[in-house]
């Protein structure tokens, strides 16, 4: 597995907001098939980045805009794989490609962008990179426990470990998933410490178990 820090973990660490000797509470999570990790996703937020159905949004050729508030307040980011509550093609699922303020640039992983409806209306607009719960699997993150901090003197590397992960599908199978985020649920914004990327999505069938050597990849 290939593991990325989050810049904004290291910028939290920095500030003392990160602590491994107290040590905060860390939770890992699983992402979706086909997620791609970058240095945007930097809480756990922007995994279900949600607005509610309160805001008329404006639905166009491959946009999505709004007139007040902020796409990035409510904490979407490009590549997130959003659905809506509209009526009919404007449901998506659509991959986020750029944010701004007021609008949200999307493609149509499906293939029927061409059936987006030109319409206004109020909708709930949900990120749907966390792969959902069942069979074993609990959308939210699930604990770590044995967390520590140690130096590799060989490589002179600075990382952070905790106990080995191990999950069991039971009743069906857990996935397909992408990777692992690991995230400090201690933080006040849920800083992301990093993604430990699989290279290809991964099935857990139901009956087996997925074991992740936390000790030797959690390099920081």
């Amino acid at each position: 597995m290939l593991f990325t820090a989050s810049n904004h973990y290291k910028y939290r660490l920095l500030n003392h907001n990160v602590d491994w000797d107290a040590p905060d509470a860390f939770k890992y999570a699983l992402t979706r098939a086909g997620f791609v990790f970058s240095p945007l996703y930097s809480t756990y937020g922007c995994l279900n980045a949600y607005r509610n159905g309160a805001t008329t949004f404006n639905f166009g050729s491959q946009s999505i805009a709004r007139t007040t508030g902020s796409w990035s307040t409510d904490k979407f980011v490009p590549g997130n794989l959003i659905t809506t509550s509209a009526a009919g093609s404007n449901y998506g699922p659509f991959l986020v490609t750029v944010v701004t303020t007021l609008v949200l640039t999307v493609t149509d992983p499906t293939g029927s962008m061409a059936l987006l409806t030109d319409v206004s209306t109020s909708c709930a607009i949900t990120a749907n990179d966390e792969l959902g719960s069942g069979y074993g699997y609990t959308l939210g993150g699930t604990a770590l426990a044995g967390e520590n901090a140690g130096l590799d003197l060989a490589t002179d590397n600075a990382y952070g470990f905790w106990n080995d992960i191990a999950l069991t599908a039971a009743g069906g199978d857990i996935g397909p998933t992408a990777g692992i985020i690991i995230f400090d649920d201690t933080t006040s914004d849920d800083c992301i410490v990093g993604y430990f990327s699989f290279q290809t999505d991964r099935i857990i069938r139901d009956g087996t178990t997925m074991n992740v050597n936390s000790s030797t990849v959690n390099h920081i």
